[in-house]
């Protein structure tokens, strides 16, 4: 059994729409003449207006005392949605009846009835407004419009009216009343077995799922649509029906977080102040990030600190430089180096590195150097290797930024991004094989078809399987 994929977050402009594009073809007969029997039986027959469809639907609000049928067709209630305004006037309406009939005159029944679909105001999930069958599908039932059950069908058809008065969740008995009247309707029109139709109505509300936390702007969001332009060539995603399937696990990303929040309080409260952090964490199998936490606070700062913030990575970049001696030969974890006094000329300027206990420890063992960061053996065996090399060997491991073949570069004195940073160090929990991060595993079109990238993620053997072991251990 496979379960659907978390929706983390989706892409609104200023009028926070949802829109899941259907075609009509894919859709449950049910759905369509349960659509028909409750707001256009005679569809298929009237040219744009029926005014038998007004008059019936009069007598029938009359004797039940409420509105039951509506007498606007689906194609004028689809000109009111896309060309009109909401006010009741005569004109309105005058307008509304002669560019339904011009809509019949120039596009099939089909098209307009799956426009309809596609177009027609739902109701809403928290501050997002639904438009359209897919939208409301995965909304109330938590599924796609192909799927829907006759019940959840009837119960969304009901809705149309009034959407806001008929929601299953907030108002269940008005909702439930409404379907049994669609259920009567189709019986009354003879398109469907009556025993199905009763034992519909036998049934309670079909179940629906709680409403989604939605989120417009953040640094994950902002990285996924940056990587669904330059992966899949998609430009725009604000109220486009695009679905991206990401590498993310949630509860990692939920962990994550709230991880970076709590540690910055923990942080503060200890006197600092205005602290900012990040958290990223992948896969280093496959390079698909599981968790993405660009900064502190979205709404205050939109610098993403993952891919943006260059900062010197200090002792984390040390394995480069025992991978670089490892790989070459020049060192094992064995080789003993020496920590002592060391004076360097660079340029017309002299270095000297200090170790950050300022203490000596003699001749050590490259693994205990490393192990224990120490400075000035770890600087002895760069000068050793030669730095040029660790330079190359930064570039294979993933390192895109500026860095240059001086003795500083072994203490990691040249800025690099955290995004690097974690593909070095994916490349040594990885055996050496370097893989491209990213965060999708790929994009739906609005139609639910996959998009095709122009070429396969980067996979590079980027150093000796055993040189990275040796670092691992």
């Amino acid at each position: 059994m496979e379960l659907e994929p978390p929706v983390l977050a989706s892409y609104y402009g200023s009028s926070r729409v949802e829109r899941r594009p259907v075609d009509l073809e894919k859709l449950p007969r049910e759905l369509v003449l349960a659509v028909l029997a409750a707001e256009d039986a005679a569809f298929f027959e009237h040219a744009g207006i029926s005014p038998t469809g007004v008059m019936r639907a009069a007598w029938v609000n009359l004797r039940s005392g409420e509105v039951v049928q509506g007498g606007s067709t689906l194609t004028q209630q689809l000109v009111k949605n896309l060309y009109l305004t909401h006010e009741r006037t005569f004109v309105r309406k005058l307008r509304e009846a002669v560019l339904s009939i011009f809509l019949e005159l120039r596009f099939e029944k089909e098209k307009l009835l799956e426009t309809y679909l596609n177009e027609i105001y739902w109701g809403r999930e928290g501050p997002v407004n639904l438009l359209g069958v897919g939208a409301a599908a995965r909304a109330y039932f938590g599924k796609e419009a192909t799927e829907l059950t006759l019940n959840e069908a009837v119960v969304l058809a009901g809705m149309i009216q009034t959407p806001g008065r008929l929601d299953p969740r907030l108002h269940p008995e008005a909702s439930r009343a409404r379907r049994d009247q669609v259920l009567e309707r189709i019986g009354d029109l003879n398109w469907m077995e009556t025993g199905r139709l009763q034992a519909v109505r036998a049934m309670d509300l079909p179940p629906t799922v709680r409403p989604r936390a939605h989120r417009y702007q953040s640094y994950l969001m902002d990285a996924v649509a940056r990587e669904a332009r330059d992966r899949f060539g998609v430009k725009g995603l604000v109220d486009t029906g695009f679905s991206l399937l990401t590498t993310l696990d949630a509860d990692d990303q939920a962990e994550a977080e709230e991880a970076v929040k709590a540690g910055l309080e923990k942080l503060e409260g200890e006197g600092k102040s205005e602290l900012q952090g990040l958290l990223l964490s992948i896969d280093p199998r496959d390079g698909g990030v599981l968790a993405y936490v660009g900064g502190r606070d979205y709404s205050s700062s939109q610098f993403d600190r993952i891919g943006l913030a260059k900062r010197q990575p200090g002792s984390a970049f040390k394995p480069v430089v025992f991978a670089t001696a490892f790989e070459s030969l020049d060192a094992t974890p064995a080789t003993l180096l020496e920590d002592a006094p060391l004076t360097l000329r660079v340029g017309s300027k002299s270095w000297s590195p200090k170790n950050y206990d300022r203490r000596f420890r003699g001749w050590i063992s490259a693994r205990e150097a490393l192990e224990s960061s120490v400075n000035i053996p770890t600087v002895r065996l760069g000068e050793q290797v030669g730095w040029e090399h660790i330079v190359a060997m930064g570039r294979k491991l993933g390192i895109e930024n500026r860095l240059q073949p001086m003795p500083s570069i072994a203490l990691g004195a040249f800025e690099v991004t955290p995004w690097e940073l974690m593909t070095v160090y994916g490349t040594f929990a990885n055996g050496g094989r370097r893989r491209e991060l990213h965060l999708l595993h790929g994009v739906l079109n609005p139609r639910g078809e996959p998009l095709s990238a122009p070429g396969p993620l980067e996979t590079v053997q980027a150093i000796d399987a055993q040189a990275a072991y040796l670092v691992n251990h």
